[in-house]
């Protein structure tokens, strides 16, 4: 839908602090761009256990249109806000359950630690034509301030050229944060296939099918007449397709070396309320093994 259908149409249900009450939500985004740098390291601790920490720092950007005065769908004017930072920290322990000469199964288990940031700050333009600084919304915040558990099932298969794999994960919080409210628990099934094309280069491709549930509660310092303010316009279900290439090679002659590039875009999004729907995706790794 465009921007001045949710100018105009779209009902705004005030939540937290917010003192203004105009009938529909005035300040609609209109573009977001998010940069994740993953850091993880393994260890296997014997031949079936094997334990990970990964960590991450991100970069969020938002650009917003808002809209002049209580209604009407006159622009106003845009503004732009951003929060970067550490993200949240996950410890993970991978469980070898099955394996033959073709097939491996894994269960995973582990917990994600709150140490991202949940009190972000940014500046918008309000419908009066100030800038106002305040809480950033709960998408651009760092972290999801709870403790989570981390749970799943992968299963992997390789026979001559051809290379498979699926795996399901799900995350739920322990409990609510400080600020009084928790991320919805989220399910995600991935299944993948490679084909080695010449030693050591692979051709990948990959689906993925999640969802996720609202915010809980909310933060009462995260207020104001836009959609992403409102803890109920958070969660929905997606289908998305990737593909890709994967390079494997021994550097120094010793010291395997991955390198992996793949993109993709959504072919179903349904989503709860106005919210902006995810447009694309590139993923980039690089691994070394020890």
């Amino acid at each position: 839908m465009s921007q001045q259908y949710i100018a105009t149409q779209s009902p705004y249900v005030p939540f937290g602090a917010s003192s203004m009450k105009p009938p529909t939500l005035r300040i609609v985004p209109s573009s977001m761009s998010a940069q994740m740098n993953m850091f993880h390291a393994m260890f296997g601790l014997t031949d079936t256990v094997n334990v990970m920490v990964m960590g991450n720092c991100i970069r969020k950007s938002m650009t917003m249109t808002t809209f002049a005065g209580m209604k009407g769908a006159r622009p106003l004017g845009n503004s732009s806000s951003s929060t970067e930072g550490w993200g949240d920290t996950s410890f993970l322990g991978l469980v070898r359950l099955y394996q033959d000469e073709i097939n491996h199964v894994h269960l995973n288990l582990g917990v994600s630690v709150p140490s991202g940031s949940i009190t972000e700050k940014a500046t918008m333009l309000n419908p009066m034509g100030k800038s106002m600084t305040m809480r950033a919304n709960y998408g651009m915040q760092l972290g999801t301030g709870t403790y989570d558990a981390l749970y799943g099932v992968t299963y992997t298969g390789k026979l001559g050229p051809w290379s498979w794999g699926l795996i399901y994960r799900g995350r739920a919080a322990l409990g609510v944060n400080s600020e009084g409210y928790c991320w919805g628990p989220s399910n995600e099934v991935t299944g993948w296939a490679a084909y080695q094309m010449i030693d050591g280069l692979n051709l990948t491709a990959r689906a993925a099918a999640s969802e996720w549930r609202r915010i809980y509660g909310y933060d009462y310092l995260i207020s104001g007449p836009m959609q992403a303010a409102n803890h109920s316009y958070y969660g929905g279900q997606r289908i998305e397709l990737f593909g890709g290439l994967e390079y494997k090679v021994r550097a120094f002659g010793v010291t395997p070396v991955r390198f992996a590039v793949e993109a993709g875009a959504p072919v179903y999004q349904t989503l709860n309320g106005p919210q902006m729907a995810k447009a694309w995706q590139v993923n980039v790794a690089l691994g070394i093994r020890f």
